[in-house]
């Protein structure tokens, strides 16, 4: 029997604190997360701001003539998340506030998230080394906490992606007893893509050692940024939408489809329609996650049989640690 884990947000929220993405709002963008983004970028990203959400700003276009004058009014620490933010460049197509965002979105996962809790997704991978049927991981996710739950098992992950080089020689890559394919459908920080030949690279999955500017692609030189996708951008990658077919095979071929964290946010058409699509009429569906209120479980839930029809779903709102503890 093949089983599948999909895991969102908030399996990564549970084993090592890295923010839900509607935790990721205006009180994260200040100065000293983008030292190494050119000033007149800055400047143009603020005045973009600025220009298309008055209300959040007390400041004036005008004034906004070098970086000493950006700053952070205190009304922007009130709740106002990146996904509006981002729905907004789409419809304005700016692509330099874009790369912003994704700068400021990946260096506050790396510094938010802690090592030490990974034990959580360490136990997971040990208890599915147990396990008598196929598994596949389907991930939402960019962060590589799942990768730090390789540490001291004889069981790891491994991406069914071809890249172009290990760009650490201390990368080990599919060097277990046993591997389990891991789709992660928006891109991961460990992934580099190269802004001069577009090439793609697996880096050291540390997040500690993670930088933005020391990284440079072995085949011409050129800088390396993090290959990922945030909510609202098309996706038109060729080697991301094959990565995106082959999930949607594996999903046909699995009797047990298992959600851990993931909420099925309202923006996540395409994950819906590649769930509706593909997913066998056959297959058992448990969604695992943690709600604090019945108003978000019945939304869940909805949104929920709105994909998968009148299927017999198993849901668990007890959070991803006390399953684990069951598994």
């Amino acid at each position: 029997m093949k089983e599948i884990f999909v895991l969102g947000a908030g399996a990564s929220k549970a084993a090592g604190g890295i923010p839900l993405g509607k935790e990721l709002g205006w009180k994260y963008l200040t100065p000293q997360h983008w030292d190494d983004y050119p000033n007149d970028k800055k400047i143009e990203f603020i005045t973009f701001l600025v220009k298309n959400f008055p209300k959040k700003f007390d400041m004036e276009l005008e004034k906004i003539n070098s970086y000493s004058d950006l700053y952070f009014p205190p009304s922007i620490s009130k709740d106002f998340y990146i996904d509006e933010l981002l729905r907004k460049i789409k419809d304005k197509n700016d692509i330099n506030s874009k790369k912003m965002i994704k700068t400021l979105i990946s260096r506050h996962i790396i510094e938010s998230y802690s090592e030490s809790e990974t034990n959580l997704y360490r136990k997971f991978l040990s208890n599915l080394k147990y396990c008598d049927d196929e598994v596949v991981i389907i991930s939402f996710n960019f962060d590589t906490l799942l990768n730090h739950g390789n540490l001291g098992d004889n069981v790891g992950i491994t991406y069914p992606i071809d890249f172009y080089s290990l760009q650490n020689n201390n990368t080990k890559y599919g060097a277990y007893d046993i591997n389990i394919k891991c789709f992660k459908l928006h891109g991961s920080l460990d992934w580099g893509i190269c802004l001069k030949c577009k090439k793609i690279v697996l880096l050291s999955w540390s997040l500690n050692n993670y930088s933005y500017n020391s990284v440079q692609c072995k085949n011409c030189k050129g800088k390396l940024e993090p290959f990922i996708f945030v909510p609202h951008e098309e996706i038109t990658d060729k080697r991301i939408k094959k990565l995106w077919e082959t999930a949607g095979n594996e999903l046909g071929e699995a009797e047990k489809i298992t959600f851990i964290g993931y909420s099925f946010p309202s923006y996540d058409e395409k994950a819906f329609d590649l769930f509706h699509d593909n997913s066998s009429n056959k297959a058992a569906i448990k969604i695992i996650d943690y709600k604090s209120s019945k108003q978000s479980e019945n939304i869940v839930k909805k949104r929920c049989e709105e994909v998968f029809g009148n299927t017999n779903i198993d849901y668990n709102f007890n959070g991803f640690e006390k399953y684990v503890e069951t598994m």
